[in-house]
């Protein structure tokens, strides 16, 4: 908040566009939400996390089901699930630490390396190359028929790709502890 805005919080209303006055107005017409913004926001992100971890064991089920005799058409869904979960995983941590939403496949990646919030750099290039690279796997799944190498094997690297990835649902159970604790105790303060 700059001094402006300080002294006159009018100020931020003033630089509404029509769709954020929308949306604020349809936050506050909610008592839950405008009691508690900041524990709202904190279950959004944790209905992500129930989500990734929703396509992540779907993955693992289409996965195992079809262990003894891989169908290529069945696996297009290992990937779809498995880079979902590391989709909305990311985009959880992502929005907790940032405060705002990032629901841009492309654009998601480089926000989130550049994030210094989130652990040391080597874990985060971790998390953004297996994102990255399961993206473009899932789009090539879903869009052509002509997958270019064994897709069951890649169904099977996108399900480890998850795992290794250092993104699971207890670190992120973690992570959303520490930052509901941090919203608390700033939402106590002022």
């Amino acid at each position: 908040m700059d001094g402006n805005t300080k002294a006159n919080p009018l100020k931020l209303i003033e630089r509404f566009s029509e769709n954020t006055r929308k949306t604020v107005a349809e936050v506050l017409a909610h008592d839950s939400l405008s009691k508690d913004w900041p524990g709202a926001w904190v279950s959004v992100a944790e209905g992500r996390i129930a989500l990734a971890g929703a396509h992540l064991a779907g993955a693992v089920m289409v996965q195992q089901a079809s262990e003894d005799a891989p169908d290529p058409e069945v696996q297009r869904a290992v990937f779809s699930r498995a880079y979902y979960a590391m989709f909305c995983a990311a985009r959880a941590t992502l929005s907790l630490e940032t405060g705002g939403d990032v629901n841009d496949h492309q654009k998601l990646p480089s926000i989130l390396k550049g994030t210094t919030g989130l652990g040391p750099t080597e874990d985060r290039d971790v998390v953004v190359s297996a994102i990255s690279k399961f993206r473009r796997l899932r789009n090539d799944a879903d869009d052509s028929p002509y997958y270019t190498t064994s897709i069951v094997d890649d169904a099977c690297a996108a399900v480890v790709g998850w795992k290794r990835s250092g993104r699971r649902e207890d670190s992120h159970d973690r992570y959303i502890d520490r930052l509901a604790r941090r919203s608390a105790c700033s939402v106590g303060t002022s």
